[in-house]
């Protein structure tokens, strides 16, 4: 009789129990990477529609010829415009919300955060110079929760320094108060001699 042979090159436990490890230990450096890069785009875009906000503020100053508030919530983790508006009815002058195809208020993300936010009157911004003295702040708007940088018609503004951060990450936004130009900084505030984003020319 002829005998019979068994195949007998199949995986042992221990090698099926290995590649399982390598699979896993693969898996989690990878959703580790992506997580990542997933709350750097995130950041980039968050920071990205504040720059926008800010600019949007000063449009609609200029061209509404009524002042505008970019209002900063830190409790409601909101960032929206105040826009004065006067009824033609009753001519009761009151704050209302912006919300247009062009500009709505931003939810904050859960990992996302402001940080060092210095805001100074336009009449300071012309005495002080150093940012220590950028919290000197007479805007009678704010409260602890909400920090508020004002546009005027004439093109001017609140100086302004507001980190946006993830924790790893940070970008800074700043804000001229001669011409209420907006500026991000790849950096948190101490890191402003770096390189400077444009992130309207990058888009």
């Amino acid at each position: 009789m002829k005998s019979i042979h068994r195949n007998n090159s199949g995986f042992t436990l221990l090698e099926l129990v290995a590649v399982t490890v390598l699979i896993a230990m693969l898996a989690g450096m990878i959703g580790v990477t992506g997580i990542k890069r997933y709350q750097a785009r995130n950041l980039e875009a968050t920071a990205r529609r504040f720059y926008n906000l800010a600019r949007y503020a000063r449009y609609l100053a200029i061209n509404r010829h009524a002042p505008c508030k970019l209002i900063l919530d830190t409790e409601k983790r909101q960032i929206y415009l105040n826009l004065q508006s006067v009824d033609q009815t009753t001519g009761q002058v009151r704050q209302v919300i912006v919300k247009d195809r062009y500009c709505k208020p931003i939810e904050l993300p859960a990992s996302i955060s402001l940080d060092n936010i210095q805001i100074m009157s336009f009449e300071l911004a012309a005495t002080y110079d150093s940012r220590e003295d950028a919290n000197h702040d007479n805007n009678a708007d704010e409260t602890q929760s909400q920090k508020v940088i004002s546009y005027l018609p004439d093109g001017s503004a609140d100086a302004a320094l507001i980190s946006i951060t993830n924790g790893k990450k940070s970008y800074t936004l700043t804000i001229e108060p001669g011409n209420a130009r907006p500026r991000i900084h790849n950096g948190a505030v101490d890191q402003l001699e770096q390189s400077i984003i444009d992130l309207d020319l990058a888009s």
